[in-house]
């Protein structure tokens, strides 16, 4: 466990802070950790289930992180978004604080950076005709909300004769 990391505040974080309990449920369900997770990231999918978190709000859960031990929140400059930068395991953190675990491991060294994850796609095809197939490469973190707003454009695209 790296040192530092303290499981009770992060308990208390999750029963006491709705949208820390919001963003640790999705930590503990993740599969794999990141180094870094931008907080426009985090708005993102905590918007997508059901939560209306303000950039201020997850700026103030990464600096409550941060004073547990569990990275450093980085203020963006230069064009880089602002970010919390792991140095314990994501997922073992919010598995911790939901009470599956007792433990978080330090940040593993085979972690995906927020970078790589955002490029990582996946190519769906779809037979639209019995001679017509489509290719679309989709994100392999399509969210709900995204995947409703991609609907809403292809919904566009035909012209009417």
């Amino acid at each position: 466990m790296p040192d530092g990391v303290n499981i009770e505040g992060l308990r208390a974080i999750y029963t006491q802070n709705a949208l820390a309990r919001a963003f640790l449920d999705h930590a503990a369900q993740r599969e794999r950790d990141r180094a870094e997770t931008p907080v426009d990231r985090i708005q993102t999918i905590l918007r997508d289930e059901g939560a209306d978190p303000s950039r201020a709000d997850v700026v103030e859960v990464f600096q409550r992180l941060e004073a547990l031990g569990c990275g450093k929140f980085i203020i963006g400059r230069r064009g880089k978004l602002s970010r919390f930068a792991w140095s314990a395991s994501i997922t073992d953190g919010g598995r911790a604080a939901v009470g599956e675990q007792h433990t978080v491991a330090e940040m593993p060294e085979t972690t995906v950076t927020a970078t790589e994850e955002a490029t990582e796609m996946l190519t769906h095809s779809y037979h639209l005709r019995p001679d017509t197939a489509v290719s679309i490469a989709l994100p392999m973190d399509l969210t709900p909300h995204e995947a409703e707003r991609l609907a809403v454009f292809i919904k566009s695209l035909p012209m009417e004769e």
